[in-house]
């Protein structure tokens, strides 16, 4: 029987001891949750007095006390929490902070429901399934929050890391102007006369309170901030855009760069100033769903490298299409993918496939999971292992080449459902290898090191070459220089001796 069988319930990986560090970190874990309880804050302590008093004896900032304040204080309310995580150790320091700083303006009447939904979030869905990162499990915690104590659900901006509310200010803009819009489409039908749109009560209302709510912030979802750098030379330019305008943006500027080979700031001053032509196609994604009248439901709309878009923006990018394909899993043959199966594969991924990585899928590589069959016959490649969309998965690079040194293995269930192993090595005092590097994208310690060192020194070789031209080329000007001055030196000593003469000659 597995270890996971024998605790009875669901375990994340980390929690299987399949290797020894891993327990060493569950115990640190525990022992975080040890110092929390302990600094948990005093009733009616000073606060100021207690932060300073843990920060000396623990040799750490007031911050990160405050951090372990407020994992004790959550920890000292919700004893079923408090008790799993210093049973298993599974959270560690920067899933405990959030989840601190989430559960600390909770109400007592409430703490008991938030607490139940926290346990089913902080455990695994299935038996060793990969720890959700911290994100991840932020949002989750916020829809539990917002569930049993809405008044205090966490901000957007500190569940996705947001600088403002830019998502809701986006969606209360578009939602105005298109109210205002309808309003007076229905007035110019109709023919007849009505107050102005804008200063109807409903907009009206909607306006002072997005007002309240985002004060000055809202009018910063978009702006470009100038920071000039005095005697440097330079100006900064701060650009901060909606993040479907920002993917548009770079798709253009990268796409100038690649073509004209240039800088993407160059790129950048080429699409300013016309000087170049590139064509762009940004990937859109929709599930096609019929509903119960037969006709296509209006689903949600997803833009690669922005993530789901507002019912307004997405009509907005709608109107733009210029292709259509119906993607689904495929088959083709020959080792390579189709566009329309890489196309599919990243839209039903999302991200890295890889357990805890985030990396996103149109930054990743589309990789076989069972190797494709390249075997030889009669001088001709072999098309048997024929390209399947069930048998391709997106990966980052990292984790594309780890899973090519045979490191990590996957397989992938009937549901979609992957399970990664890791290969571990002999370590013992018998074990042995000539190489030092031990795998596609791996290195030791001394061959990463040689290899930095090598391309330190090719960068360094590269540097002396170009102050050598341009010493060179200075001294160059240098010469020439000389050279004009002395002729012109020779042409006015000429001139004048002319003009003494024939003066001479005059008198």
């Amino acid at each position: 029987m597995s270890e996971l069988e024998s605790c009875g319930e669901f375990r994340f990986s980390h929690e299987v001891r399949a290797h020894p560090l891993a327990e060493v970190m569950r115990e640190i874990n525990r022992l975080q949750v040890v110092i929390a309880q302990r600094v948990a804050p005093p009733d009616d302590g000073d606060v100021e007095a207690h932060l300073a008093y843990w920060s000396v004896v623990l040799g750490i900032s007031r911050t990160e006390v405050n951090k372990y304040m407020e994992i004790g204080y959550m920890l000292g309310r919700m004893p079923q929490l408090a008790e799993m995580c210093r049973e298993r150790g599974h959270l560690s320091m920067k899933h405990l902070t959030m989840l601190g700083k989430h559960t600390r303006p909770v109400v007592d009447e409430k703490v008991d429901a938030v607490e139940s939904g926290l346990v089913d979030v902080v455990k695994p869905r299935r038996d060793g399934e990969a720890l959700r990162g911290v994100r991840a499990m932020a949002t989750r915690v916020q829809r539990v929050i917002g569930e049993c104590a809405p008044e205090v659900r966490p901000r957007d901006v500190d569940v996705a890391g947001l600088h403002t509310d830019r998502v809701l200010a986006r969606n209360v803009e578009a939602t105005v102007d298109a109210a205002i819009d309808a309003a007076a489409y229905q007035v110019e039908k109709d023919g007849e006369s009505a107050e102005d749109p804008a200063e109807s009560p409903e907009v009206q209302e909607v306006q002072a309170a997005a007002l309240d709510y985002f004060g000055d912030r809202m009018t910063a979802k978009e702006f470009i901030a100038v920071d000039e750098h005095g005697d440097a030379g330079v100006t900064t330019l701060t650009t901060v855009l909606e993040r479907h305008h920002a993917v548009e943006a770079l798709a253009i500027i990268d796409a100038v760069a690649k073509q004209m080979k240039v800088s993407r700031a160059a790129a950048f001053m080429h699409a300013l100033r016309g000087t170049c032509e590139v064509e762009v196609n940004l990937e859109l994604f929709r599930v096609l769903s019929l509903g119960e009248d037969g006709e296509p439901e209006n689903t949600p709309v997803w833009l690669a490298g922005a993530g789901w878009l507002s019912t307004l923006v997405a009509e907005s990018w709608l109107k733009r299409v210029s292709t259509l394909r119906v993607l689904g899993d495929s088959a083709v043959e020959g080792y390579r993918p189709s566009e329309s199966q890489r196309a599919f594969v990243r839209a039903r991924d999302g991200v890295c496939s890889f357990p805890g990585c985030d990396i996103p899928a149109e930054k990743c590589d589309i990789d076989h999971i069972v190797e494709f069959d390249h075997s030889l016959s009669g001088g001709e490649r072999q098309m048997e292992g024929a390209t399947h969309t069930d048998n391709l998965h997106c990966l980052c690079r990292r984790h594309h080449n780890l899973k090519t040194a045979g490191i990590w293995r996957v397989v992938r269930g009937d549901d979609g459902t992957e399970a990664w192993t890791f290969l571990s090595c002999d370590e013992g005092p018998f074990a042995h290898s000539d190489k030092e590097h031990t795998g596609h994208g791996r290195y030791t310690f001394a061959s990463q090191t040689e290899k930095k060192t090598a391309a330190l020194a090719e960068h360094n070789e590269k540097r002396r070459k170009l102050h050598d031209s341009l010493r060179s080329l200075v001294d160059k000007v240098r010469r020439d220089l000389e050279k004009e001055r002395a002729v012109d030196g020779v042409d006015c000593e000429s001139e004048g001796d002319g003009k003494n003469r024939g003066d001479s000659d005059g008198e």
